[in-house]
């Protein structure tokens, strides 16, 4: 990975920070990050709240948590612990 500086290495920082390892998945604050796809701010995360499951991309303006069918989310969480199985 290229060394970063200036406001991208503030970035990083920060978005690393909010990253917990929570049963060897990683998590921001119960949300799921999937893959390694992302835009500029950050990257797609899944999350259950109560019985419904959702998903976000982060953007400059916060998450944007839209509701999605159970599959859906079952399909990305075995995606990405495929993607964990792998390393």
């Amino acid at each position: 990975m290229a060394e970063l500086f200036g406001h991208d290495k503030v970035v990083k920082n920060a978005i690393d920070s909010l990253v917990e390892w929570v049963g060897g998945a990683p998590t921001k604050k119960g949300y799921r990050v999937i893959g390694t796809i992302k835009n500029y701010y950050a990257d797609v995360s899944v999350r259950k709240e109560g019985e419904k499951t959702q998903w976000s991309i982060n953007n400059f303006d916060g998450d944007d948590w839209q509701e999605i069918p159970q599959y859906l989310y079952d399909a990305l969480n075995r995606f990405q612990d495929e993607q964990e199985a792998k390393k």
